[in-house]
């Protein structure tokens, strides 16, 4: 099975980069073969830079690149600005140049809420009605989906959990961090905007810093482009300004991963109080370290430490008594903690994932197959070996005739004579040419 990815990837950074990163390597220890189109400035083996995001000649590239690559299936990661700023209704038009030459399309779809406003209702209409499978993490999005866009969508919906890496975390990460390894950590994390709700910190911080007074608050907030910036200098004011400042660290930088890493391990409880979103990698970074969540009620949280067992989701008011009572209790964080090793092992670790998508992937293609079998078969074909010490040679030339007709028999390789060579066995000389017996 070769396997096409259409998705933004490393060192890009944004969600869907890291997300497909994690998905192909999982993908990629099966007996498959993998590639990525990408957007330019994406690198990796098998990844193939070809488009800009909004560009007009979107679908004509990237469907010529899939049509180069000749993938059994193509497999689009998708959120509303991940290739345009028309809602994704640029994959539409690649979805159905791909249609007509009998590739068949899975989408997942990154971005569904609880419902859709009218310009996602009339992408996604479309796009999926034109799609082979769909995959969305939650079962309330599938719901979202069957409601706004009726039971046929809905009968191609998939819910498969976001995948998360299977690790260990760091040791010593408090210190590698200049942290007091004696001290709580309560972390926020990730891209700074406001709807992350990162300025919460200053309401609920007080109250867990009276109970629990070796306790840091570290802020890791990333800024992503210029257009949150007077966010991020309000917020820095604020803690400035704030009797809570002195126990509170902000850290700056790009956190490559194992920077990224190291903070989430250093971590005693992670919060992630947001005010909109349909999923978080940081959510499910966190579960892949074992740190208990404390987190928003939205729909796409509240259905993962349900299931998971690996924190709480609560009201905004309750944000301090909820850190306290992780903080209180060691027996509490670590049954959170093996909660999110026994959900990753099972169910929600790559590994398990993955399986999850091939099988989708397979049957997908199989409907897709009529009357023919899908077939592929795994490895590298062996090349011919001589007998020790030799060497075949590339062509006649090198050896003469002489020299092949003894390597032919040590071969024990009776070679054909062809029209060019006469039965006494002398090769025509240099402009001599026989056809059919015949000088010409």
């Amino acid at each position: 099975m070769r396997i096409g990815y259409l998705a933004s990837f490393p060192p890009i950074e944004n969600g869907i980069a890291t997300y497909t990163r994690y998905l192909e390597e999982a993908i990629g220890h099966h007996q498959v073969e993998t590639f990525v189109v990408a957007p330019h400035g994406a690198q990796g083996a098998n990844v193939f830079p070809t488009y800009a995001p909004g560009s007009g000649d979107f679908a004509p590239a990237v469907y010529a690149m899939f049509t180069q690559l000749t993938p059994d299936i193509v497999h689009i990661q998708h959120d509303r600005d991940q290739y345009g700023p028309s809602w994704g209704m640029e994959v539409v038009d690649l979805v159905l140049r791909l249609r007509l030459v009998k590739v068949p399309v899975v989408v997942t779809l990154h971005d569904i809420y609880e419902s859709l406003n009218p310009a996602e209702h009339l992408v996604l209409r479309h796009l999926l009605a034109e799609c082979s499978g769909v995959i969305v993490h939650e079962a309330f999005q599938r719901d979202t989906l069957e409601r706004e866009l009726g039971p046929e969508i809905a009968a191609k919906v998939t819910v498969l959990d976001h995948g998360i890496r299977e690790v260990k975390p760091v040791r010593d990460a408090k210190r590698k961090l200049g942290l007091n390894p004696a001290d709580n950590v309560v972390l926020m994390c990730g891209y700074l905007r406001p709807a992350k709700g990162f300025h919460k910190a200053l309401d609920f911080f007080g109250e867990v810093l009276e109970a629990h007074p070796a306790t840091v608050l570290v802020l890791a907030a990333k800024q992503q482009s210029i257009e949150h910036d007077h966010y991020r200098q309000d917020l820095l004011e604020q803690i400035e300004a704030s009797p809570l400042a002195p126990h509170i660290q902000v850290l700056n930088g790009q956190f490559p991963q194992h920077t990224f890493d190291t903070m989430l391990s250093a971590a005693d409880v992670v919060v992630l109080p947001y005010d909109e979103g349909a999923q978080s990698g940081v959510l499910a970074q966190a579960i892949a370290f074992k740190r208990p969540l404390v987190t928003s009620q939205l729909p796409a949280f509240s259905s993962v430490t349900r299931r998971s067992g690996t924190g709480v989701s609560c009201l905004e008011d309750d944000y301090g008594a909820a850190i306290k009572r992780v903080l209180s209790s060691k027996a509490l964080a670590n049954g959170f903690a093996a909660a999110a090793d026994t959900y990753v092992r099972r169910r929600g670790g790559w590994s398990v994932v993955a399986r999850r998508h091939l099988e989708l992937y397979g049957s997908v293609i199989s409907e897709h197959a009529g009357l023919g079998r899908p077939v592929h078969v795994s490895g590298e074909t062996s090349p011919v070996s001589g007998p020790a010490g030799s060497d075949r040679p590339r062509d006649f030339g090198e050896v003469g005739l002489d020299g092949w007709l003894q390597i032919a028999k040590n071969y024990d390789v009776a070679p054909e004579r062809d029209a060019a060579t006469p039965s006494n066995g002398v090769a025509p000389r240099d402009g001599a040419h026989i056809h059919s017996g015949q000088r010409r």
